[in-house]
């Protein structure tokens, strides 16, 4: 009966295999921060176990544009898509987040498993006049409930989009 299971052949790269996880994390040294040349993230809501609205989030913002996006996997109305323009101002009160909110300590993570749905995780690339900072998980979104409501809140009202983060003030405040 189970026969079959003897005959079937794993394919020839077991690094292909769904499921197979990879941590190719690595010490990076903190980065000393100097001007913010462009900020990139997006992350999912999805995994998180905590009281935040299930969302996936991309932000990007530079000298000349910025954007930002929620969509849903799932029900609801609550996906949007909005691009602004930038400013020296911005990218300041962005640097000022970002130091506030230690995403720098992220630099180096990277974490890969095989065959997870694409709206995941979350990656992170900061590039400042000094260098850069980067990190990736498709399998959790390690930012904070502080960072993830922060963020959201910065590039919603630089957007000019209603925030959709109400449900999660008791781990903001």
């Amino acid at each position: 009966m189970f026969g079959i299971f003897k005959k079937m052949k794993k394919p020839g790269n077991d690094e292909d295999m769904p499921g197979k996880a990879k941590d190719y994390s690595r010490k990076i040294a903190r980065l000393e921060p100097s001007r913010l040349i462009s900020f990139e993230c997006d992350f999912s809501t999805f995994s998180r176990s905590d009281d935040v609205p299930p969302g996936r989030f991309a932000f990007y913002l530079d000298a000349g544009r910025g954007s930002a996006s929620k969509s849903l996997r799932y029900g609801g109305d609550g996906g949007y898509r909005a691009e602004f323009d930038s400013s020296d101002e911005l990218l300041m009160r962005l640097a000022e987040l970002i130091k506030e909110l230690d995403l720098e300590s992220h630099n180096g993570e990277q974490y890969f498993v095989n065959g997870l749905p694409d709206d995941f995780g979350y990656r992170l690339y900061i590039k400042y006049e000094s260098g850069s900072v980067g990190a990736s998980n498709n399998q959790s979104n390690y930012l904070s409930v502080k960072a993830i409501n922060a963020l959201v809140r910065f590039f919603e009202s630089s957007a000019g989009v209603e925030s959709s983060f109400e449900a999660a003030d008791e781990y903001y405040n």
